[in-house]
Formats: structure tokens, sequence, C-alpha cells
């Protein structure tokens, strides 16, 4: 046992779980083995990305997330370095009815961009006391977002307008307006395209009605508030290095 590794009988419950976790998925034992020691790794090459993202996202569990990564790396031999990057984003989308205009319906959608958290990789630095110049970073993260007026999800003009854009464009995030459906049922659609998850927001009767579909190998959601006619989330976009 290598000694400023504590006992797994004396780690907090949340910080046990992650434990087991990379336990199972690497077939290995804390603490006395490493990745090194994984045959998992060396047979799945995107092991690695999982188990980082699963650093990564054991920051964000709880308020021993911290603690808790800085652990599992230490144990691990991760490497802080190597981990994935997270950038994260909000993202909400309402609808309202116009009753003065026959019932029709208007969608808002906005996306925040939070940077408090941003790295600026490339800073000019002089003597001079006014500000300097600073750089963006020179590597931003990608991201795709697709928006689509479905009309009607069992649309057949919409189905087949789906397909062909999400083929295109290979979005990240799909965001289908105006669905008049009230069941998740009829989201089958994007099983072909991978889009692992959804959010789904009923229309008012016929009116209305939104879709949120991502693929979580690329996007963690969190902190997601709903209500009748709108969502509001935050989403981490993960940084697929490997």
């Amino acid at each position: 046992m290598r000694p400023h590794l504590p006992p797994k009988v004396s780690l907090l419950p949340s910080t046990r779980m992650f434990v087991e976790l990379l336990e199972l998925q690497l077939g290995i034992t804390y603490p006395n083995m490493t990745m090194e020691d994984s045959h998992e790794q060396r047979r799945e090459s995107l092991m690695k990305l999982v188990v980082g993202l699963i650093i990564v996202l054991s920051q964000q569990y709880d308020g021993n997330g911290r603690s808790c990564s800085r652990l599992l790396d230490e144990w691990l031999l991760f490497g802080e370095a190597e981990l994935p990057s997270l950038a994260a984003c909000t993202i909400s989308a309402r609808f309202t009815m116009n009753r003065d205009e026959e019932f029709s319906t208007e969608h808002k959608i906005q996306l925040l961009l939070d940077e408090t958290d941003m790295l600026v990789e490339h800073i000019d630095v002089t003597d001079d006391k006014e500000p300097c110049i600073l750089n963006p970073p020179s590597m931003p993260l990608p991201i795709s977002i697709l928006v689509l007026n479905a009309r009607g999800a069992l649309n057949p003009r919409f189905i087949n307008q789906f397909k062909e854009k999400t083929v295109a464009y290979h979005p990240n995030i799909v965001i289908v307006t105006e669905t008049r459906v009230s069941s998740s049922s009829t989201l089958s659609t994007r099983a072909s395209l991978t889009y692992d998850s959804s959010l789904l927001i009923k229309p008012a009767v016929f009116f209305g009605g939104i879709w949120l579909l991502w693929n979580s190998r690329r996007i963690h959601l969190h902190d997601t508030v709903t209500s009748k006619r709108s969502f509001v989330t935050r989403f981490d976009l993960l940084s697929l290095e490997y």
C-alpha cells in the first residue's frame, strides 16, 4: 500500500463510490494497482478517456469533489495535465402562445457561454502600466447546435429533414421546436443517430413543445430546471482528445 493513500474503509461514501466504479471499469483494486496494471485499458483504446471523464466529473458531484478527484488522480497516476477539459455553458428555451394571432406560438432559445473559468493560453506581457493585450485561446472546443422547427414531430417531412440535417452537420445538440406531441415515445428517430439522451417539454394542447437531444459522450447536463413551457440547463462540453 502506498502510504499517502488512505484505506478504502476510511473514505467518504461518495469518494468510495467513485473508487469502486473505477475498480470495476479498470479491473484493478485500490490502492495497490494503477492504470498501468489494467488489462482493460490496454484492450480498449477509449478507456483512458472514460477514466479521465470520471475523475473530472467527480469534482462536481458534491462538496468533497475536488478532494475526491485529487485522490483518484494520485491513485491511478493518471496525470492532472492529461485530464480532459470541460467547457461550461447554459442553454435555455421557452415557447409562448400568441392568442391575438390565431394561437400562433413563439419560441426563444438562448445560449450563454460561461467564460469565468477560461484559461488564457497566450498573454502578451509588457512592462508598461497600460493593460496588456490578451489573445484568445488558440484551440477552443468546437460545438455545433442544430435548431429545427418540426411543425409537428409526426410530420413525415420533419422526420426526413431530421435525418438529413443531423447526418450532414453531426450536431452535438439538437433543439426541436413546435413538436406538438406529449409523449417521448416519438423520440425513437434519434436512436439511429446515437442521440442517447433527451429532455422533453410538452406542448400546450396542440401548440408548442420542445425537444432537447444530445449525445452523452460529448455533452454532460446538470443543474436542469424545467417548467410547463421552458427549460434552463447548464452543460459541459467534454473534450475528446484520446
